[in-house]
């Protein structure tokens, strides 16, 4: 059953062009040389294609999969895929849907831009299709209410990654120090990142890494719900900056935010050049590691855990970011694109994803075999695609974008010391209720 984990890789490779493809076996939609026979005829016209938007659909090897399955179970509908560059991805469906193109089924990177679909009228309410296909929301874990807006839910999660912490099993076992472990509160994880922090300049090894994005921070705040920056007061995130501001000026046990600013330092070259012992970052970084180790570029060893929180709640609580999937408003065929959908985000589309490392949305017992099997993954990582209530990193809210470019700004200014936690915080809150008022 063992599987090699590199075409979840292949899935954050972006593609330059858009393209159109037929999806029946995988193949790409080229001008056939056979004559059509009355038989091909009949068939094709008793067929309903539905036309499905994705990014990174030729190099991702799932989406291939998928579809395949989908039409083997589904022989009245025929699929062909609209492939959209990812970096051009948001910006073009944006501009596809205003135009009145009549694609089915919409994946959508981010939520936030699922909120910008929405409040344009351009996709469908599911809540009826979700009723009469009783589907059970237990398997995804709180999500679907994450993707409600205004008490209607527009989108099935597709897929997700959880943030976790890793870490350098050979600099602790250097250090003779004892390894991370589900259940930390952030004070356990800043005295572990102290007496993890050695050496000086270009020989420093930090205890720690916190990445630029505001999300690296927040996201321990968002475990416990501490945080939602439309709903829940900013001020709550003070005591989570001050603990990380600390581990930056007094404990140098992480590096400094301007110098990672300053510098664009990736996360990833400091935890594969062993310049700190622990990094968050989401499940999908298990195939980034994977792969570094195949190749010779890292020669050590590693492990997963919980991320550590304010209470020190272990795994009871996850943050996610989650690929949502929904119904263009102008789809001629919505009947078929919620078959599609169910399909994609149900049991049978979520085993056949997890097949090929990519961890599916909906999480059951059969998905978390085929996870625990998969080679290289390590033995505890079933334990962190599912938990009892999942919180996604990003708020559904109309203002999502705004919000997010406000945090950001703050962010940065409380982070370089610019301004006082306090004065940061309370800035951010006034912008917000500007915002939402």
């Amino acid at each position: 059953m063992k599987k090699m984990w590199k075409q979840m890789a292949m899935a954050l490779i972006g593609i330059g062009t858009v393209l159109s493809v037929s999806a029946c076996g995988g193949k790409e939609n080229t001008t056939s040389n056979e004559p059509q026979t009355t038989a091909n005829v009949a068939e094709s016209e008793a067929k309903t294609e539905i036309k499905v938007a994705l990014w990174d659909y030729t190099n991702a090897k799932y989406y291939k999969n998928l579809i395949e399955e989908f039409e083997k179970n589904n022989e009245d509908i025929s699929v062909k895929v609209i492939e959209i560059s990812a970096d051009e991805y948001n910006d073009k469906i944006q501009i596809m849907l205003s135009g009145g193109d009549d694609v089915d089924v919409v994946f959508t990177k981010e939520v936030a831009s699922l909120a910008g679909l929405i409040q344009k009228g351009q996709v469908l309410s599911l809540d009826d299709y979700i009723q009469k296909a009783n589907i059970d929301e237990s398997y995804y874990g709180g999500m679907l209410n994450e993707l409600a807006l205004d008490g209607k839910v527009y989108a099935m999660p597709f897929k997700k990654d959880c943030t976790i912490l890793y870490y350098n099993k050979d600099l602790f076992d250097k250090a003779g120090v004892e390894y991370p472990k589900d259940g930390m509160t952030l004070t356990d994880y800043r005295e572990l990142a102290a007496k993890m922090t050695s050496g000086e300049g270009a020989e420093k090894v930090y205890g720690a890494h916190l990445h630029t994005w505001p999300r690296s921070l927040q996201n321990f705040a968002r475990k416990t719900d501490d945080f939602q920056i439309a709903e829940k007061p900013v001020a709550n995130l003070a005591d989570y900056y001050d603990i990380f501001l600390k581990m930056q000026n007094e404990d140098k046990s992480i590096m400094d935010y301007g110098t990672l600013k300053a510098g664009n330092i990736h996360y990833s070259g400091v935890f594969y050049n062993q310049q700190c012992a622990m990094v968050t970052m989401g499940t999908w970084f298990v195939n980034n590691l994977l792969e570094q180790k195949a190749n010779g570029t890292i020669d050590f060893n590693w492990g997963i855990c919980s991320l550590p929180d304010i209470d020190g709640s272990g795994n009871a609580n996850g943050v996610i970011g989650v690929t949502p999937v929904s119904i263009n408003t102008a789809s001629k065929h919505p009947e078929e694109a919620w078959r599609f959908i169910e399909f994609a985000t149900g049991a049978q589309g979520a085993a056949v994803i997890a097949n090929s490392g990519i961890i599916p949305a909906y999480v059951d017992d059969n998905v978390k075999s085929i996870i625990s099997g998969l080679d290289g993954i390590p033995e505890n990582f079933s334990d962190y695609i599912n938990a009892d209530k999942f919180y996604l990193e990003q708020p559904l809210h109309p203002d999502a974008g705004e919000l997010e470019q406000i945090n950001s700004e703050e962010h940065s200014l409380i982070m370089c010391g610019e301004v006082s936690i306090e004065d940061g915080l309370q800035e951010m809150q006034k912008r917000i209720d500007e915002v939402l008022k």
